[in-house]
């Protein structure tokens, strides 16, 4: 390229770029410029601008989205932003990919790049309607630039769709009827609601009653009985039973009638334009004053409805249940059989057959089974033994050295003395000491039984202890074994 060639294209460049560059839109400037006054804020109303036959319309009148929300014109611009570059036509030129940018003309700030300065170039000369570069852009020296939709193209576009259906009459009068429909059918729905809630309302607090109700008739009505097959005095009594039932009553599910009402939205959108956007709203004004008609004579009729079923409640054929768990929870020491139906049918109120609770009291639990105490004891020393502990008391007027004890159940002996006695106890004259038993209460032996089978078991217990006086060091024993009848002794642990 001949060197006088590139100063003409650089000052040509400046040129254009002092008088071909647009400026970008922004959704702010975009509403400033052309939203229409009188329009209220809510209820949001979006439609779609649409060029058809050469001129701009708006279509697709809806509530959720679209280009443009008519409420204050804000327009919903793509944000993405292109960027092109060519090299002496040795790299290809970017193209533009098609979408909402192509809706109006771009308008690119591009720079020129050179070993000397920088230029802007204005998009006319680099982008055309197309979206790429023409051929003499890409011959240039290296270019970058960004584009975005053009201020210019959518107010023109915006301005061609008002004249077109005389918006700026027409949309204020539109919305504000829009608007005092939503307001009529919120306060439809709201009556409604309040309505539904009330009966609901009402209904839960009558079947409450009604199972309440029903719950003490089958306690007045059902029969319990207790048969102590176990001999045991301490047997839980029927009323103590009877106290721990607890009682439910259903019956079949109700479908209690609902008021509902249409959505005005879903008559109006989509509008395909204005024109039928406002034939849409003269259609939903009727359609929400039939329909607040009928909600008046519905809200009637569900109120008798309503009535008629809990007048009938006291005549329902209810399904009843008993809950025994708190009865269960305090049988841990017996062993017992129930049997009891599974649903007691209350028909009109009254008892459709016998319903029996009915319990057997087999046996009783014992656990962990030892005397309350047992004593062996001489002339010089007594021991007894209780599930607290070993109280020794030397009944001489000597020092007396304890060296063993050892205690007796069943077949289980358990001593403790030698180096496993501690300091080899010495007790002073007429004094008591109390140690720990070598057998635990935990050890002990746990029965079920009747009163007739303990009369009939004995348990072995027994103490010995080993003890040597001051003057005298002849180790001496005293001890007691004995079968105890079981009997007394589980009596003993029921008081």
């Amino acid at each position: 390229m001949p060197r006088k060639i590139i100063p003409l294209l650089l000052v040509l460049s400046l040129i254009l770029s002092l008088t071909g560059c647009s400026t970008f839109a922004t959704p702010e400037r975009l509403s400033q410029e052309n939203r229409i006054q009188n329009i209220p804020p809510e209820p949001e109303i979006f439609a779609d601008l649409t060029q058809s036959d050469g001129s701009w319309r708006l279509t697709n009148i809806n509530a959720s989205s679209g280009q443009l929300r008519l409420n204050d014109f804000q327009v919903n611009l793509p944000d993405e932003v292109g960027s092109a570059r060519g090299m002496f036509g040795l790299l290809p030129p970017y193209k533009i990919k098609p979408g909402p940018l192509q809706t109006f003309r771009a308008s690119p700030k591009t720079l020129i790049v050179t070993p000397l300065t920088v230029f802007t170039l204005p998009v006319a000369a680099l982008l055309p309607l197309g979206g790429e570069f023409h051929l003499a852009g890409s011959l240039f020296f290296p270019i970058g630039g960004t584009y975005g939709p053009s201020q210019d193209g959518y107010t023109k576009a915006i301005r061609e769709a008002k004249a077109a259906d005389d918006l700026d009459r027409r949309l204020p009068e539109l919305t504000s009827r829009y608007q005092k429909l939503i307001d009529r059918q919120n306060n439809l729905i709201s009556a409604i609601t309040d309505y539904n809630q009330a009966k609901a309302a009402h209904l839960q607090k009558s079947e409450a009653q009604w199972r309440l109700q029903s719950a003490l008739t089958l306690r007045k009505k059902i029969r319990v009985s207790i048969s102590n097959l176990s001999g045991w005095q301490t047997t839980p009594t029927e009323n103590q039973i009877l106290d721990k039932l607890s009682f439910s009553a259903d019956k079949e599910d109700w479908s209690a009638p609902v008021l509902t009402t249409p959505l005005i939205q879903k008559i109006i959108f989509p509008a395909k334009d204005i024109n039928a956007f406002e034939q849409a709203l003269i259609k939903a004004d009727t359609s929400l004053y039939e329909t607040g008609k009928s909600t008046a004579e519905n809200m009637q009729t569900y109120t008798d409805i309503y009535q008629t079923h809990i007048q009938s409640l006291d005549n329902v054929n209810a399904k009843m249940h008993i809950d025994d768990s708190a009865v269960i929870r305090n049988l841990y020491a017996w062993e017992y059989r129930i049997s009891r139906p599974d649903v007691i049918q209350l028909q009109d109120g009254a008892l459709n057959s016998d319903a029996c609770y009915c319990m057997s009291i087999d046996r009783r639990k014992f656990h962990n089974v030892t005397p309350s105490a047992f004593t062996a004891e001489d002339s010089s020393v007594s021991a007894q033994w209780t599930p607290s502990g070993i109280h020794i008391t030397n009944k001489t007027n000597k020092y007396l050295t304890i060296d063993a004890v050892t205690v007796y159940y069943d077949y289980d002996v358990k001593t403790v003395g030698g180096s496993n006695f501690i300091n080899y106890l010495e007790l002073a004259p007429g004094t008591s000491t109390i140690i720990t038993s070598p057998f635990s209460t935990e050890d002990a032996n746990s029965y079920t039984l009747t009163r007739d089978e303990a009369a009939k078991k004995f348990l072995q217990f027994g103490l010995a202890i080993k003890y040597r006086r001051t003057e005298d060091p002849t180790p001496r024993s005293v001890a007691r074994r004995e079968n105890l009848s079981l009997l007394p002794i589980l009596e003993n642990l029921l008081h």
